[in-house]
């Protein structure tokens, strides 16, 4: 009798410790603004700045972006005791989306592709990948729908737009669509 009351117990426990994973993960926030922001920085400043080194302009993004990373999750390993089996995925998710960006930088000059016009269809594409991916991890419809919304728009501008305007509409898109899913992010979470 006291193993079975036991069981239920702990299957108690994991009802309770998957309902808020559920009710307190949604994708985006505070993680997807920076690193939409510093991704439009960077993607600016290495297409009109005066600098010419582009890797040390994605370098820096790179260090910023994951040290920002890494700080928010481990004060949600203090809080919560641990980082979620979501929040995990999500770390590696990002990990293999910072090396694609870091190989197609590469590759771009490498094939003959100008670098502008390159990373205006491959940045978003990536990003967009990323993103979708982070609201299939965490269930988040939302998170789903913007991601599509960012693959989208890099093969979209690098189709429509003329050439000397893609770089400026990719950047608007990057900005638009990571304060898009932040704000959309906070206001899903507020309601639950």
């Amino acid at each position: 009798m006291r193993n079975e009351a036991d069981y239920k117990k702990q299957i108690s426990d994991i009802q309770e410790i998957i309902a808020e994973t559920r009710s307190g993960y949604t994708g985006g926030g505070v993680i997807a603004l920076v690193w939409g922001l510093l991704s439009a920085l960077a993607f600016a400043v290495s297409i009109w700045g005066s600098l010419n080194n582009t890797w040390a302009i994605w370098i820096i993004h790179s260090l910023l972006g994951w040290t920002f990373t890494l700080l928010w999750f481990s004060r949600e390993n203090r809080t919560e005791g641990r980082v979620s089996l979501r929040g995990r995925y999500t770390l590696r998710l990002w990990a293999v989306i910072t090396l694609a960006i870091w190989t197609s930088l590469g590759l771009l000059p490498s094939l003959g592709i100008d670098l502008s016009l390159g990373i205006s269809a491959l940045l978003p594409l990536l990003l967009g990948l990323g993103v979708f991916t982070t609201g299939l991890l965490s269930e988040s419809g939302f998170s789903q729908c913007i991601g599509v919304a960012l693959l989208l728009s890099g093969p979209a501008i690098t189709m429509f737009a003329p050439p000397s305007r893609g770089p400026a509409y990719a950047l608007a898109a990057i900005i638009l669509i990571s304060l898009v899913w932040s704000v959309g992010s906070w206001l899903i979470k507020g309601k639950r």
